[in-house]
């Protein structure tokens, strides 16, 4: 059996020993497979993400985050979860615009195609669909594939399929934007497209238990979508701010309180 070495040489976990823990520890899972993305310790509220993200209760989930928060690396990460450990058949990002969604799909074909570690480890390789805006992810170790597509609010998102499998995980990431949030107009038409079209194209309960619909937005407006999803139940809601309710930094590693306060008080000199 295979085994992970520290930077000392010292033996450590046998790989499958590490996989099974990080099957119950995502934090560990991130830090392990992808640490030129986490070079940063964690902050205080991302476990209490994964946790929400991870409890199967919770069908729909909301995150109301500051940015910098890494709400988006979060998600990207827990897809990319979902995919090693063969729990994602077909997944969607979508975002306002298709080329925000793009980079999402940018960052897992790059783990599949250079994070050896990653890849390897649980036998991903690129599939039959590798383009800018659909991807198709072998799991060789498990024999199944997942399907992962970017899309925008605006394009073709109602009753997305690939192959037999409708959408276990749809990440709407950022939808909002001071365009389609500047009227009642407006924000009714990108409501309808959430709470209509795309819960629409959710995987049913009764097929998979698992199936959740992730929102990541910062508020803009107070009947945005992420403000509605706060005052409704069927929602897993939670706002992280940057500073906790001590006025300490709820990321100090990242944004120390000295430098956010300076960026605090910038606009209030502005008036």
């Amino acid at each position: 059996m295979s085994t992970m070495l520290s930077s000392s040489g010292q033996e450590q976990l046998s790989t499958q020993e590490l996989v099974q823990l990080c099957a119950y520890d995502p934090l560990l899972f991130c830090s392990t497979f992808f640490r030129e993305t986490f070079r940063q310790d964690f902050a205080s509220f991302h476990r209490d993400m994964w946790d929400v993200l991870e409890d199967r209760q919770h069908r729909y989930v909301a995150f109301s985050i500051f940015r910098g928060g890494a709400k988006t690396t979060t998600l990207r990460t827990f897809l990319a979860k979902r995919i090693a450990y063969g729990t994602a058949r077909t997944a969607l990002f979508v975002s306002s615009a298709q080329d925000h969604s793009v980079k999402s799909l940018a960052w897992l074909k790059y783990q599949i195609e250079y994070n050896k570690v990653f890849s390897q480890t649980f036998g991903l390789t690129p599939g039959s669909k590798w383009t800018d805006t659909e991807i198709r992810i072998d799991n060789k170790l498990l024999k199944q594939s997942t399907s992962v597509i970017a899309l925008g609010m605006t394009g073709q998102i109602r009753g997305t399929l690939a192959g037999d499998y409708r959408p276990d995980l749809i990440v709407v990431d950022d939808p909002c934007d001071e365009e389609n949030t500047a009227t009642a107009e407006q924000r009714k038409k990108t409501a309808d497209l959430l709470f209509g079209a795309l819960d629409k194209s959710l995987a049913p309960e009764s097929e998979c238990a698992d199936a959740k619909m992730a929102l990541l937005q910062t508020v803009l407006n107070p009947e945005d979508l992420i403000s509605m999803c706060l005052r409704d139940e069927t929602w897993a809601s939670r706002i992280y701010g940057c500073f906790d309710d001590r006025g300490n930094s709820t990321w100090p590693k990242r944004s120390p309180r000295e430098i956010l306060e300076r960026q605090k008080q910038a606009p209030i000199s502005r008036g």
